[in-house]
This record gives structure tokens, sequence and C-alpha cells, in this order.
């Protein structure tokens, strides 16, 4: 009888040991696959190799995740598990149907395809069974792209505390990575010799990006990460010093924003130093706080106000901000115009480039091509239509629940995790209506993450230990 209890109680020690060693080795692999996201996933669909690479590590962290098993004990909620179902099946299935092929009675009905079937009707070709998106290889491409978020999206609703803080040590390494790249890229000026993508902005501050404002949202959504993650030691190594590592930590990311050039990302500013303010429990009504406060932005400002008057960088950046007609808005009438034409089926994932440039308004023409929309909302209605507007609402209503039934589990350890999904999102969701950040597989991989980090507190219970919750 003692002999029996004995073992039972060693398989127990075992399960539990083996349970806690999956948890913490899933936050690894998560983590290294961020580092590898950031790394190879900012040159867009104009950089197939880093693409490439990126997809095929997937691949092999989807393998190494299913034989390392961290969500047992920690993934029971059905709810969560239903949420990160419909999040996948939003971010999937659009680009899966746009590339079955339809009989010639039907995709010849779809709005925009009166051209394609004269052509094919020339040469003999109107009986042919045609996709519905119109570009179906860049179609496939897009969905290809799309996979190594949606790994991540499931792999962050499986994440302990632990990996989270992995996670976010991984996003702020990096981004202090990116800094220090785009200091070298600015210190190389016109040679360019340290851009790690041709058509990357010259003379700006790009690190891993290829545009300017991928990077911007890179800095500040790092700044997040290391405001949540030093919050999270800040008792390890004392307050105080936990604040001045963190006030150091932002002067140069926001710097470095700055010198990226980007003008929404520096608009974005405040809005990511509120979320770090909110992280940190900082009350605004301390006059003592205030006073500090201000005395510390009187000195950034002319601190700023010297610099500027003495770099041709940041001079250049300033630059930027005039009142003169912004381009984007031509470019998005002519979006318009592509909306209304493959209204309301949308010509296909990815079919942006080749359909906004039939949709050109002649007097819009010059000697740049249009590329994307700079809006991706706008971008979403021409590839998707009205199915993207629906699938894009759900995808939306899911996020937004999530996120209320995360909010009703949260403690001291899981508060500036919850927070840091929250203001990335936010900040992706902002500067999606005058950019494309969505279209860096890196900014997407965020995103993923703050969902599935979402999805991941969301089944949590109030006050419950978890496998895996302790190692914070």
């Amino acid at each position: 009888m003692t002999a029996l209890v004995a073992e039972n109680a060693l398989r127990k020690v075992i399960a539990i040991g083996w349970r806690s060693w999956s948890a913490n080795c899933g936050g690894l692999v998560l983590a290294a696959f961020t580092i590898t996201a950031i790394g190879f996933g900012g040159g867009g669909s104009s950089a197939p190799f880093g693409e490439m690479v990126l997809q095929l590590i997937a691949a092999l962290t989807l393998v190494l995740w299913i034989w390392i098993d961290p969500s047992d004990g920690r993934w029971q909620d059905r709810m969560s598990r239903r949420a990160v179902h419909v999040l996948l099946a939003a971010m999937l299935i659009l680009p899966v149907l746009q590339l079955v092929p339809l009989p010639p009675k039907v995709w010849q009905l779809l709005p925009g395809r009166e051209v394609q079937a004269d052509a094919l009707a020339l040469v003999g070709g109107d009986g042919r069974w045609m996709p519905w998106t119109m570009t179906p290889a860049r179609t496939l491409a897009s969905l290809l792209a799309l996979l190594p978020a949606a790994l991540v999206l499931w792999m962050a609703a499986q994440s302990s505390a632990f990996g989270r803080k992995l996670v976010l040590l991984a996003i702020a390494a990096m981004t202090g990575a990116s800094v220090v790249l785009g200091a070298l890229q600015l210190a190389a000026g016109a040679s360019g010799s340290w851009r790690l993508y041709a058509e990357g902005n010259l003379g700006y501050l790009n690190g891993f990006q290829a545009n300017r404002n991928a990077q911007a949202d890179i800095l500040l959504i790092g700044l997040i990460a290391a405001a949540a993650l030093i919050y999270g030691q800040r008792d390890r190594f004392g307050r105080m010093r936990a604040m001045w590592v963190m006030a150091s930590t932002g002067t140069v990311f926001v710097l470095a924003c700055v010198l990226t050039g980007s003008r929404t990302g520096i608009a974005l500013i405040p809005v990511a130093l509120a979320v770090c303010l909110v992280i940190w429990r900082i009350d605004l009504r301390n006059l003592r706080i205030l006073a500090t406060g201000g005395a510390m932005l009187i000195a950034g400002a002319a601190v700023s106000w010297f610099v500027l008057d003495h770099s041709h960088a940041l001079r250049r950046i300033a630059a930027r901000f005039t009142l003169a007609r912004d381009a984007r808005a031509e470019l998005w009438e002519d979006t318009m115009s592509a909306i209304i034409t493959h209204w309301p089926m949308g010509s296909g994932v990815g079919s942006f480039r080749p359909v906004i440039v039939a949709a050109e308004r002649l007097d819009a023409v010059d000697a740049t091509l249009p590329v994307r929309a700079h809006n991706d909302y706008l971008e979403v209605l021409v590839e998707g239509g009205l199915p993207a507007l629906l699938l894009l609402a759900v995808a939306l209503v899911t996020v937004v629940l999530l996120a209320l039934r995360a909010r009703q589990t949260l403690d001291d350890v899981s508060r500036p995790h919850f927070l840091f999904a929250i203001g990335a999102l936010v900040i992706i969701g902002l500067h999606s209506v005058v950019d494309y950040p969505l279209r860096s597989m890196a900014l997407a991989h965020f995103a993923a993450i703050s969902a599935g980090f979402l999805a991941a507190l969301a089944a949590r219970r109030p006050g419950a230990t978890v496998i895996g919750e302790s190692t914070e």
C-alpha cells in the first residue's frame, strides 16, 4: 500500500515537472520565433527571400511546438479556444475561398471581370474555370505570408506568464538591436551600406524594416514591451532604479522613432507613452509627478531645439511636417474607384498593385508607381470587398470580447501583459488609417502575439494557479 502511494506521488511529481518544463520551453520557442519574425519579416512582398525563410522557420516551429505540447492544463477555456478559431478563420478563409476555381458562368458575373472575360474570349478561353481572385499567384503568396502570423496567434493563446515575459524580452531586445542598426544606417549616410532592403528610406532610421513607418511602429510597440517587462522586475531591482532604466530606454526609443521620419509614427508617440504611464500606475494628479514631468519636458524641448538647429537629419524630418497636400488623398480617390469597380466581391487578396494601376486616373499618373493604398482598411475593401468587411468586423468584435473577458482575470503579473496587447493593437490599428503596417510580417506577428495574449489571459480564472503561471 505504501509503495503504491509513493508510486502515485512520484508520477504526480513527474507530471508536474514535465508540465512546468514544457511551459518554459514553449515560452522559449515563442520568443525565438518572435526574434526571427522581427529579423526576417520586415521586407514585405518585395523581399520574398526573407518571407520564405520566415515561412520555413514557422514550419519547423510548428513541429517543435507540437512535440513540446506546452498547452497542457492552461488552454481549457472553451470561449478562448473558440475565439482563437474564429480569428484564425477570419485570417485565412477569404484567400482560401478566392483560390477555388469557379465555372465560367459564375466568375464572369463578378464585378470588374469584363475585360478579363473579353480577353479570354478573343483566344477561345472564355469557357475556362477561373478563381474568384484576379491574381491567383499573388493571393497564394499572401495566404502563405499569413500562415506564420496564424501560427503565432495559436501559440500565444497557449502561453504562460513566463512565456509572455520571454516574448516581451525578445521584443524589447530586438527593438534595441534595431536602434543600433538604425544608428549605423544613419551614420552610413547616402552610401546606404547598412540597409537590409534596397527600397528602404535612405537617410532615415529603418532598422530591420524596409519601411520607416513600420520601423516607427516597431519602436513604439517595443517601448510598451520594455515598460511591461521592466515594471515586472521593479521589486527585484528596486522601483527607483527600474524607473530610471525605463526612462532611459524610453528616451532612446522615442528619439529613434523621431529619426525614422515617420510623421504618423511621431504623432503616435503620446499614445505609446500613455500606455507606459498606465502600466506603471503613474497618477497624473500627483503634483510632484506633474512638476517633475513638466521640468523634464521643458529640458527635453530645449535640448531638442538645440539638436534640431544643428542636425541636418532632424531638419529634414521637421521639413516633412508641412501643410503641403499629401499624395495619399489622390491615391485614396483612385482606391475608392477600385473599390466601387469590384464591389461587393473584391479583386482578390494581394491584387491591389495591378488593380490600382488600372484604376488610376490619367491626371494622377506620374513617374511613381502606386504600390499600396496607404490605408489598410481601404486596401482590404479593394481586395476582399464586402466579405472582407464582414470578416474584419467579426475579428474586431472577437478581440473586444477577449479583452473584456481578460480584464476580469488580471492580477499584478498579468496586467502589464494585457496593457501591452491593447497598446500594440491600438497603435497598429491607428497607423493602418494612413499606412499599411500589417503588410509587414513583423508587425502582423506583433498583432497576432497581442491577440494571442488576450486569449491566454481570457482563459485564466481570477485567483487560479495554473502550471507555468508561477514562473513569472
